[in-house]
């Protein structure tokens, strides 16, 4: 038995295993093939050896076998590259464009006016004429007379107490007679007496002014005043005290 021939035919096999395993999945059939004949070839050195010690057997004729020359043996198979088939991307579709088909609506027919029916307008008849009548005259309360025995109420004392004193020229003049207590004052200042010391009646002043001007002394124009005005118009209030008092003034003018 040649052990150095089955070592070297070991050797050959484990190299040829190793290159085999780095690509068990792609094994080349030139490689299966050579693994093939390197173990018939240890198997066949093996059962030559056995033969020979254990039958001897006559010579036989030995037919030269064909020389079998095997391929190099690379360390490490050459790397199998793949190439990466790189799929091409098709182009996104273009976008569809919907088309608005914009509806035409027509416009509202005009609305319809009808015409109303003719308004019938009812004249009234005229009213009857209006007869005037001729205004119911307003009795005017006249005056209470005085006599020589009435006298000046105390509480309008007061309003008749005037003073004759005058100092100044403008005063002496204000102290002259008044021959007609009508002519006596302004058309303001008349207005404003009638409102302020007669209750706004105008009658009533003229008819008071015209029995002043039918009495004699001042004294009776003080009563008087005093009966019939002065406490109807209450002229002893402090708002209308003032002006009683000028009016008296001026009808003690009269008496002078």
């Amino acid at each position: 038995m040649n052990l150095t021939k089955a070592k070297i035919l070991l050797d050959k096999i484990n190299r040829l295993y190793k290159s085999m395993s780095l690509d068990a999945e792609n094994v080349a059939t030139i490689e299966k093939d050579l693994m093939r004949d390197y173990v018939k070839q240890l198997y066949d050195a093996f059962i030559q050896e056995e033969a020979e010690i254990a039958i001897p057997v006559r010579p036989k004729r030995v037919t030269p076998k064909p020389t079998y020359t095997p391929p190099p043996v690379y360390s490490s198979p050459a790397p199998v590259v793949r190439k990466k088939i790189e799929t091409a991307t098709p182009p996104p579709p273009p976008p569809v464009v919907e088309e608005i088909t914009a509806s035409v609506v027509p416009p509202p027919p005009p609305p319809r006016v009808e015409t109303p029916p003719p308004r019938i307008v009812v004249t009234p008849p005229p009213p009857p004429p209006v007869i005037e009548s001729a205004p119911i005259p307003v009795a005017i309360p006249k005056p209470k007379k005085v006599t020589p025995t009435t006298v000046v109420d105390p509480e309008h004392a007061d309003l008749f107490q005037v003073s004759n004193d005058a100092r100044e020229l403008s005063e002496k003049l204000g102290q002259s007679r008044i021959m007609d207590l009508n002519n006596a004052m302004g058309l303001n200042e008349r207005i404003f007496t009638v409102n302020e010391l007669f209750g706004a009646d105008n009658s009533l002043y003229r008819n008071v002014i015209r029995d002043l001007n039918g009495l004699k002394s001042f004294e009776e124009a003080k009563a008087y005043l005093s009966t019939n005005i002065a406490e109807k118009f209450n002229w002893t209030h402090k708002s209308k005290r003032n002006k009683a008092k000028n009016f008296i003034k001026l009808v003690k003018r009269r008496y002078l």
